[in-house]
């Protein structure tokens, strides 16, 4: 969770103490390759809108998303071939754009153009080709894709972040002027750029290690999520934050070298290892929350040492009354709201809204993200014109706790057994590198 999202500041995690025991987490198995995985699932980016090419990301704390109904195409494609350590991810940096900038580290050859280090150069698309462009002017065109592959020990540079691998410039899916810069970037290579972004530096190495096969087991899980916009993964809270070579820290890479090619999978498949900042004192079942039946993903009891154990947030009718218009629901105005439903672990799940000229029967889920709630977990109190959520934790409360991990560890426990007190009937798999 990077520091300065609005919605993830100060990056909140949080703690457990689960009563229920650490079950069905084996130690790491190796040599397991697991080839030709079908994943058929799951939720996904918690902002996104059906049907958006440009989604509208506003920060949330969970670095992952909204329920099946809410994807673009719904249910995941294929695996494409074997997962192994060293697969090699593709992340949406720059989404259909009418150019895109960026620099090179060391002399970089582009066909027959050699790209200087330092020197800034631009892409834009011209029909089905893409121009290669220096300030001096332009300096190549080919068909797309345009691949900017720098030597080994060198780096690129976009929007003032380095990454590492390869820039690839693709036409964007459904348009006819626009591009999209894709980084090509191995696994490992990747999660050295997302680590320090979605848990803090400085936190306990079994905390970090905890959150490290979480996040790979994530990436490899989704790999062609975002197909349709010819890569694998955003690099926003949509997917997993991930802020490339710029980003990364000693501690956090350590982590992901000591957990390098561990995976938890369920049934002999990469699990959606979902996660967020705090559980608020309980973390929920997949099933009650998204209506997603992902038996790995069960409620537990929960330490909560952090900022956001507890909360308030105070909205008046009219305010609220806009948020369920910006759901298409109408009812007037806004007369009365109350929980109708909560899972077992004290989320709110469905609302009433009663209004001057109707009512409606609102998803928890999708109320959160208008107000920018922290959480579902909350109790709901009306009075003198306005609805005060009294709330625990931040984020969707599924899986990892992030702050959980860290009292775990703090407590001198084990990454592998952090991972089984959130993550039942799991296996820690090591594939093959």
């Amino acid at each position: 969770m990077p520091a300065g999202d609005p919605l993830r500041s100060s990056r909140p995690p949080l703690g457990p103490e689960a009563s229920s025991p650490a079950v069905g987490l084996a130690r790491p198995q190796t040599g397991a390759p697991l080839l030709g995985m079908l994943l058929v699932t799951l939720m996904a980016g918690c902002d996104l809108p059906q049907g958006t090419m440009m989604p509208d990301l506003k920060r949330s704390d969970e670095g992952l998303a909204l329920p099946a109904d809410q994807l673009d195409g719904g249910l995941l494609p294929a695996v494409r071939g074997g997962l192994t350590g060293s697969t090699e991810l593709k992340i949406g940096l720059s989404v259909a754009q009418a150019e895109v900038a960026f620099q090179v580290t060391v002399l970089t050859s582009v066909g027959t153009v050699d790209l200087k280090p330092g020197a800034t150069y631009r892409v834009r698309r011209s029909g089905s080709n893409l121009v290669l462009a220096s300030n001096a002017g332009d300096l190549l065109t080919d068909p797309a894709p345009l691949a900017v592959r720098p030597a080994a020990a060198g780096s690129l540079s976009f929007n003032e972040r380095r990454y590492r691998g390869a820039f690839q410039f693709i036409a964007a899916p459904g348009t006819t002027d626009k591009l999209t810069l894709v980084n090509q970037v191995l696994t490992e290579d990747y999660l050295y750029g997302v680590l320090p972004a979605e848990m803090a530096t400085g936190w306990p190495q079994e905390a970090l290690k905890s959150q490290a096969v979480a996040a790979r087991t994530y990436a490899l899980a989704h790999l062609g999520r975002r197909a349709a916009l010819g890569f694998d993964l955003f690099d926003t809270t949509a997917d997993q934050v991930y802020k490339g070579f710029t980003s990364e820290k000693q501690d956090c890479s350590a982590a992901v070298d000591a957990t390098r090619g561990q995976v938890l999978t369920y049934q002999e498949k990469p699990i959606s290892a979902f996660f967020h900042a705090s559980s608020g004192g309980e973390t929920d079942d997949a099933l009650a929350v998204w209506g997603e039946n992902l038996p790995y993903i069960q409620g537990v009891k929960d330490l909560d040492p952090s900022p956001h154990a507890s909360w308030t947030s105070t909205f008046t009718a009219p305010q609220v009354k806009a948020a369920l218009s910006d759901l298409g629901q109408e009812v007037g105005d806004l007369k009365e709201l109350t929980v109708t439903t909560y899972t077992p672990h004290g989320r709110a799940r469905w609302l009433k809204a009663r209004g001057s000229t109707g009512e409606a029967t609102v998803d928890a889920n999708k109320l959160r993200m208008k107000l920018s709630l922290k959480s579902t977990r909350y109790k709901l109190l009306a009075g003198n014109g306005s609805f005060k959520f009294d709330g625990g934790g931040w984020g969707h409360g599924l899986g990892l706790s992030q702050w959980g991990a860290r009292t775990y560890a703090t407590q001198g426990q084990a990454y592998q057994d952090i991972l089984a007190k959130y993550y039942a009937q799991t296996t820690l798999t090591t594939l093959a590198q």
